[in-house]
């Protein structure tokens, strides 16, 4: 395995693992892109905050269980890499169900 597929191949488990959950949040818009997961509208949103109340409130909760993520332009973004494991996953998971 070539160090960079050694660094893909766990971060896409990692996103493809969050990816079908978060689909089922009730927020408009869920993409994909390889190790990146997005939830919300781009644009819709400040430098650091969204219009979705819900979005704000998931993001208030992921900061306070230390979760790390950024938000950005309306969006709620997750970049998983070598250093992200299960657990990270499980951690956001585990906050969104709470939010439910």
């Amino acid at each position: 395995m070539t160090g960079d597929t050694a660094v893909r191949a766990p971060t896409l488990a990692e996103a493809r693992r969050l990816f079908p959950a978060a689909e089922s949040w009730v927020f408009a818009n869920v993409a994909s892109r390889s190790h990146i997961i997005t939830i919300g509208t781009l644009g819709a949103g400040d430098a650091y905050t969204s219009e979705d109340a819900r979005l704000n409130k998931l993001a208030e909760a992921l900061k306070a269980a230390k979760v790390q993520f950024t938000g950005r332009r309306g969006l709620v973004r997750f970049g998983f890499h070598l250093y992200n494991d299960d657990a990270d996953v499980d951690r956001i998971l585990e906050v969104a169900r709470a939010r439910a």
